[in-house]
């Protein structure tokens, strides 16, 4: 938390595995155990259910690679995300901020 990457709303995080990698910043973060409901994990963190792999095939971006290894997860993580900004979001990103 001390880089300043934490908390800081000119930071912008993209994930792959949505609730898992936000589960385990979420723990590391606070030193305590996760919640014991999806409810109060969803309602601690705030996000929105979805995924990128869904949203990769409704933005018709194609996976290279085996789902779940890393380089795979991580371009197609990147090419859906720039696929977004470059047809989707016009000027600031500022008003998309914790939506996706």
């Amino acid at each position: 938390m001390s880089s300043g990457i934490v908390l800081n709303y000119s930071v912008y995080w993209v994930t792959f595995h949505n609730g898992y990698d936000f589960g385990y910043l979420l723990k590391v973060l606070t030193c305590r155990r996760l919640p014991d409901t999806q409810t109060r994990f969803f309602n601690f963190i705030n996000i929105l259910q979805g995924g990128f792999n869904k949203l990769a095939q409704l933005l018709e971006v194609e996976r290279i690679g085996i789902c779940r290894k890393a380089g795979s997860d991580s371009l197609l993580t990147s090419s859906t995300s720039k696929e977004l900004i470059e047809n989707f979001f016009s000027g600031s990103l500022e008003k998309y901020a914790g939506v996706l």
